[in-house]
C-alpha cells in the first residue's frame, strides 16, 4: 500500500530517449531505443566479455575486469564521426559514448555532465592513447574526470552517424546487438518516469546506470 501511495503521489517528469540504427548480427539493419548510454569500440567488445567475466565478486568487478580483457585485446579503430550538422571527423579511438545517463558498465561516469532531461546527447571520444595511458588513467572513469585525460573529447549533439571500415561493436544500455555503421537521434521528453522530486533544481540528475 505504501509503495501504491508513492507511485500514485510521486510527480512525473519526462526524460529522453535514443534511438538508434543499426547492423545487427545477421548483417540487416535494425533499431532500437536507448535510456542510458549507447557505445561503440572497447565498450561494445566489454559488453561482449562481461559475460564471460566471474560474478562471485558483483557487477562492477565483472565490468572491471571485461575492460581489462578488451582493452589488451581490442585495441583502437578508426572511427568516422559525424555530429549534428558538423562535417564529419576521423577518429583513432578507443572508445565512443553516446550517452543520455551518466553511469554505465557498473559505475564508470563517462559523461559527468550528462542529464537524462536535458534535450541533448553527451559524447565522450577515447582518442589515441597509447595503451600505458589507459591503464594509468583507468581511474578517471569512476572519478568523474575523463574529459580532463588529454585524448579525451567531449561534445553534445541530437544526432551522431558513425561508420568504420573495421568491426566494430556496439553496446546498447548493456547489450551487444550489432556493429556499425549506426545513426543515433534524441527524442526529447518520450518516456515519463515517475520519481521524486529533487530539491536541487528541476532537472533529474543523470543516475540512470546500465
Amino acid at each position: 500500500d505504501e509503495a501504491l501511495t508513492l507511485i500514485q503521489t510521486m510527480p512525473i517528469r519526462p526524460i529522453d530517449v535514443g534511438r538508434i540504427i543499426f547492423k545487427n548480427k545477421a548483417g540487416r539493419r535494425s533499431h532500437r531505443f536507448f535510456v542510458n548510454v549507447a557505445s561503440f569500440g572497447l565498450g561494445g567488445e566489454v559488453a561482449h566479455q562481461v559475460r564471460k567475466a566471474p560474478r562471485s565478486l558483483g557487477p562492477a568487478f565483472a565490468f572491471f575486469w571485461a575492460t581489462m580483457i578488451a582493452v589488451l585485446r581490442y585495441g583502437k579503430k578508426h572511427i568516422h564521426l559525424k555530429i549534428d550538422e558538423n562535417p564529419s571527423v576521423t577518429w583513432r579511438s578507443w572508445n565512443v559514448a553516446i550517452a543520455n545517463g551518466r553511469y554505465h558498465g557498473g559505475g564508470m561516469l563517462v559523461a559527468p555532465d550528462a542529464l537524462p532531461d536535458d534535450g541533448v546527447f553527451h559524447i565522450t571520444v577515447i582518442g589515441n592513447l597509447p595503451l600505458h595511458r589507459i591503464f594509468s588513467n583507468l581511474t578517471h572513469l569512476y572519478n568523474g574526470r575523463i574529459h580532463q585525460v588529454e585524448g579525451v573529447a567531449g561534445f553534445t549533439g541530437t544526432r551522431v552517424e558513425a561508420a568504420s571500415n573495421q568491426p566494430v561493436l556496439l553496446d546498447i544500455d548493456g547489450e551487444g546487438p550489432g556493429t556499425l555503421p549506426s545513426i543515433m537521434s534524441l527524442i526529447p521528453g518520450a518516456l515519463n518516469l515517475i520519481c521524486p522530486k529533487d530539491p536541487r533544481g528541476p532537472s533529474l540528475k543523470g543516475e540512470i546506470s546500465t
